[in-house]
């Protein structure tokens, strides 16, 4: 009877460990097609061209290591750092509001010269 107890106990891990494995796998095929799909695609691509056309905005706006304050408002911490690291600092050179010449922040809308929904405004000090 021992031995009946000790086999079917066998059997359940092992059919558990069999469930757990089979449910991580299709977890990760549906994560890997859902970021490789091409929907995600177009979200990337929409971001990158985004980030190219305020780059630009940017470099029309300013002079080149021009000392700016950067003003924006509470879009999100991954946007904030985005504008500024990879934006604006290759251009310019963040600073704070008593040190600038210029101040730069956000505009969010999709206005005439935006960058798809989203736009720079530029003001000397």
């Amino acid at each position: 009877m021992r031995r009946v107890g000790e086999g079917v106990v066998r059997v359940v891990i092992v059919v558990t460990v069999a469930v757990v494995l089979v449910a991580a796998a299709h977890s990760a095929v549906r994560t890997t097609s859902a970021l490789a799909g091409p929907v995600a695609g177009r979200s990337w691509s929409v971001l990158y061209e985004q980030q190219a056309c305020l780059r630009a905005a940017l470099r029309r706006s300013l002079p080149r290591g021009a000392e700016v304050y950067l003003k924006t408002p509470t879009v999100g911490l991954e946007d904030d750092l985005i504008f500024g690291a990879v934006l604006l600092t290759p251009w310019a050179h963040p600073t704070t509001a008593a040190a600038a010449h210029w101040t730069v922040s956000i505009r969010i809308g999709g206005a005439a010269g935006s960058c798809q929904g989203v736009g720079v405004r530029v003001r000397k000090v």
